[in-house]
């Protein structure tokens, strides 16, 4: 795990220790999640030329952040293209 994944993680974890995370659940309830991960890979050592190492995680943690949403996630895990169809479904017309 890279240092700023690391961090990343132990941010997540000190905003779910703290009991944050239940004040701030009406106010984001119903917003979901979108993931947006540009690259999944095996971390390579620091001393590879890597410019866009900021983009890249691992595989450990791509399974670390999928599993905390599936824990607390109120409803299923779907792809963009289901969550567009239900949201098509439950949009209002616009007046006119």
């Amino acid at each position: 795990m890279t240092i700023r994944n690391a961090i990343i993680s132990a941010g997540l974890a000190g905003f779910r220790a703290s009991g944050l995370h239940r004040a701030t659940r009406a106010a984001a309830r119903g917003g979901g999640v979108i993931l947006t991960f540009h690259r999944v890979r095996p971390e390579r050592p620091a001393t590879q030329y890597a410019p866009n190492r900021a983009l890249e995680i691992t595989p450990q943690f791509l399974d670390l952040a999928l599993n905390v949403v599936r824990r607390e996630a109120s409803s299923s895990c779907r792809s963009m293209r289901r969550a567009a169809g239900s949201s098509k479904a439950k949009a209002r017309p616009s007046p006119r």
